[in-house]
């Protein structure tokens, strides 16, 4: 079955390590955005980065 499609882009499958920090701050961004999942999170603030040009140092 092909990955879903999202921003006209086919999802690729990644397997991160976080800290409980960083996993504790993704969750709460989870629950801020009313997003499914962790990795939607990532999506929807990727693609705002990438919409609005904004760099990370």
């Amino acid at each position: 079955m092909p990955r879903k499609k999202i921003y006209g882009e086919k999802k690729t499958k990644l397997t991160l390590t976080l800290t409980q920090t960083a996993k504790d701050w993704l969750e709460s961004k989870q629950t801020e955005l009313k997003a499914n999942s962790l990795s939607d999170t990532i999506e929807r603030m990727a693609e705002r980065m990438a919409r609005e040009n904004i760099t990370v140092d």
